[in-house]
């Protein structure tokens, strides 16, 4: 935590061991996703602005009268308190969720241009469970400069995705020097630290 400049009280540092070990039971792993840790320190600290929230979110796949196929997401988003819609192919269903995430941001946060989905992993954490399993995913972003990991976890993997991409945007915001996302916290330059801090 003091590497990437959080100082936290003994009791919000007790609450931050409790809650990273609840999530590791359900098989988050910060290891490899130190944006989501430091996200998640800085919101014990309520020091992450609530830059957007998930409403409803729909993702649908089809064929066209070609026969190619098609998949289309769509969101209804709060940013800035405003109700936000927003609809988006891609070339497929995490591909959509990401089009449709910047497309309703985009117009509150104009550098958001700069980020790019750079990497994408799935992992099964209980094959047993076949088509039910729990997964993991990690997403990398980058903006050219920097790069940053996230995570997500879930029974459904277009939810997994969507928290490891939600978080790789929030992460930038935190961090970005624009004006309109400014923080209260001092927020060091994009570069994710170690969860061993």
């Amino acid at each position: 935590a003091e590497e990437l400049g959080i100082d936290l009280g003994s009791d919000a540092a007790a609450q931050a061991v409790e809650r990273i070990k609840e999530l590791e039971h359900l098989g988050y792993e910060f290891q490899g996703a130190e944006a989501s840790f430091e996200l998640l320190l800085r919101t014990i600290q309520n020091d992450v602005p609530d830059f957007f929230a998930l409403e409803r979110m729909r993702v649908w796949s089809g064929r066209d009268e070609d026969g190619d196929q098609t998949v289309e997401a769509s969101l209804a988003l709060t940013v800035q308190e405003q109700r936000r819609l927003a609809v988006a192919e891609g070339n497929g269903p995490v591909d959509a969720l990401s089009n449709a995430l910047r497309d309703g941001l985009e117009t509150f946060y104009p550098h958001l241009d700069a980020v790019r989905l750079t990497d994408y992993k799935v992992r099964v954490l209980t094959p047993q469970d076949g088509t039910a399993a729990t997964v993991r995913v990690l997403i990398e972003h980058g903006n050219g400069t920097d790069t940053w990991n996230t995570v997500g976890v879930s029974e459904n993997i277009l939810d997994a995705s969507w928290q490891a991409l939600a978080d790789g945007l929030r992460y930038y915001l935190l961090h970005s020097p624009s004006e309109e996302t400014s923080s209260s916290a001092e927020a060091a330059p994009v570069e994710a630290a170690s969860p061993e801090s």
